[in-house]
């Protein structure tokens, strides 16, 4: 038995953090809207990120550049990303977590993190107490 199939989903998932990653650590902007608006049409394409890697069809998608099809191919055949592993290990691992609270983006995670030094949730609600 082969492994698991990465689905459309999970590839738009990845590149949404590392759009939210890349805005926590106070990247281009420009780049981390790249990964938004690509993960945005990965969620939507007609077919497997896959199928349409292998037929080229993918390249006529506006939105997809040759990056974020590099990144899906590597994504696609070892199940990893190791650009998107080390962008992750850079930053702590509760800030992601943070943004999943409703009202926090990634523009208020990165002013908790770097002015008050908070990077989970257990330390947002101490200082929410305090």
């Amino acid at each position: 038995m082969g492994a698991e199939k990465i689905t459309n989903e999970q590839i738009a998932e990845i590149f949404k953090e590392l759009g939210a990653i890349l805005e926590l650590k106070g990247e281009n902007p420009f780049k981390a809207r790249a990964y938004y608006n690509a993960a945005r049409i990965i969620e939507k394409l007609p077919a497997p990120m896959e199928e349409m890697i292998n037929s080229g069809e993918i390249a006529r998608i506006k939105g997809i550049g040759e990056a974020v099809i590099k990144k899906s191919k590597v994504l696609i055949e070892t199940g990893q990303l190791p650009y998107y592993e080390k962008l992750k290990s850079s930053i702590p691992p509760g800030l992601l977590e943070m943004l999943k609270i409703p009202g926090l983006g990634p523009r208020k995670v990165r002013k908790l993190w770097q002015e008050l030094g908070i990077t989970n949730i257990g330390e947002l609600e101490y200082a929410c107490d305090v």
